[in-house]
């Protein structure tokens, strides 16, 4: 029904993806996380990202497109790090989530979903969260009381932004390479 080299070229293309992909994450494995310090100022650009992307210009993609366009200034040396400097923000971004799921867990009223979708994107809003090892469901609620609407209404939403970040540093460490 194809024509045979349509055929060979698309079974090709479906090993060299997967090989692609086993590569990057060969690499990705072997990525240190940044350290806090580094992380907050890169989280402080992020959240500008998303801020454009989320609220000004209203994405329903808005994450997706603030993380590739993080990279992307990376990438075009639009801001002072480097493609393996992000690729470290990603691993400490998901050590950064961890962490504050340990030291708020037992003050969340959530579960399942809700709970994973809670912590994924509390990073973006949580610097304040990391200065202490506990908060109390009262800390937290005072924290949380003090929180911007429009930021309360994003880490209550499907953000996966760990996700996204993932995935733009898979697509633009392709490109730097290229």
């Amino acid at each position: 029904m194809y024509p045979e080299a349509l055929r060979i070229a698309v079974q090709e293309l479906s090993v060299a993806k997967f090989r692609h992909n086993r590569s990057f994450e060969d690499f990705f494995a072997t990525v240190k996380s940044m350290g806090q310090k580094k992380f907050w100022e890169v989280m402080d650009l992020f959240k500008r990202e998303i801020e454009t992307f989320v609220f000004e210009y209203k994405r329903t993609n808005g994450v997706e497109q603030a993380a590739r366009e993080l990279f992307r200034k990376v990438l075009c040396k639009q801001i002072p790090y480097s493609m393996l400097d992000l690729c470290e923000f990603v691993v400490a971004y998901e050590k950064t989530e961890r962490s504050l799921e340990k030291r708020c867990r037992h003050a969340v009223d959530l579960h399942g979903d809700s709970y994973c979708d809670f912590f994924d994107s509390l990073p973006v809003v949580g610097k304040e969260l990391m200065s202490q090892k506990s908060w109390s469901q009262a800390e937290l609620q005072c924290f949380w009381n003090r929180l911007d609407p429009k930021w309360k209404t994003f880490v209550e939403g499907e953000n996966y932004v760990w996700m996204q970040l993932k995935d733009a540093a898979k697509e633009y460490v392709s490109a730097d390479i290229l």
